[in-house]
């Protein structure tokens, strides 16, 4: 029962964060999605085509998103 519990409080957690993220910046979703496909270094350049900016805009990007995720998780 636990287990169940912690998986549904996890989803839960997991869908305020993705609606958080898309309501602050439309790409934090993807990079969301990109993070938890493990693909955080890989999917610079697939970003970066995909929105139409350098690939320097979206590491600032990710600098952004890090920032928001940490301070989402830690209650700011």
């Amino acid at each position: 029962m636990e287990d169940m519990e912690a998986a549904v409080i996890s989803e839960m957690i997991m869908d305020e964060l993705k609606k958080q993220l898309f309501a602050w910046k439309p790409w934090a979703a993807d990079l969301l999605a990109q993070y938890l496909a493990g693909r955080k270094k890989s999917c610079t350049a697939e970003l970066a085509a995909k929105y139409g900016v350098s690939e320097q805009v979206i590491r600032k990007y990710k600098r952004q998103f890090e920032i928001f995720v940490k301070n989402f998780f830690a209650g700011n």
